[in-house]
């Protein structure tokens, strides 16, 4: 559906001589990623509304979103599948954020350990995106940084008292780190799902 939608909005657009031809994948992919975002933000924002963590969602989801840009990992083979497992990840992120049944200390240890992981493995490259070695450079670096960036901010804010805040930043990282190691082990196999 959000295929479809997109397509025709490229095509109206190109239509009405506002694009090229030749531009007509690329916007139509571009809004599907845009819908795609916005679903998904929806998505994260009712689970939000759920669980009565509507602020712990939005840091959650923005923050891995913006990580998992550049780490990569895991993806699905289809749209249709993709949807799916978007809730499920996002649905488990959000679980563990609101009934987080650890103590900072071993949220801690988990963060370090995803931390490491993305250090060792970032970027992640799937079947459906291959990197080139200067983008393998660049989104590792951004990965890293992004990375270090959120286990640090996430730290300070379980060490300032503000535990939900810290475990939605410490949760995006670990599901990043986890959407990795699902990534590789993926690729190894030759599939990028059933």
């Amino acid at each position: 559906m959000i295929n479809n939608l997109s397509h025709v909005l490229a095509l109206k657009l190109y239509n009405h001589k506002v694009i090229n031809k030749d531009d007509i994948d690329l916007l139509s992919y571009s809004f599907f990623l845009i819908f795609s975002y916005v679903i998904y933000a929806f998505i994260c924002l009712s689970c939000g509304l759920i669980f009565h963590c509507i602020l712990e969602s939005i840091i959650f989801y923005f923050f891995f979103s913006l990580l998992r840009m550049f780490t990569g990992g895991f993806h699905a083979s289809t749209p249709k599948k993709c949807k799916y497992y978007s809730v499920i990840w996002t649905m488990a992120g959000l679980i563990l954020v609101r009934f987080h049944w650890t103590n900072q200390l071993i949220t801690e240890c988990v963060l370090l350990i995803s931390w490491l992981v993305l250090m060792v493995i970032s970027p992640v490259e799937s079947r459906n995106r291959r990197l080139n070695i200067r983008e393998k450079k660049i989104f590792g670096l951004r990965a890293r940084v992004i990375a270090t960036a959120e286990s640090a901010v996430a730290v300070i804010l379980m060490l300032l008292h503000l535990y939900s805040f810290g475990y939605a930043l410490a949760v995006a990282v670990f599901m990043c780190a986890l959407m990795g190691i699902l990534g590789m082990w993926s690729e190894k196999r030759g599939k990028t799902d059933r």
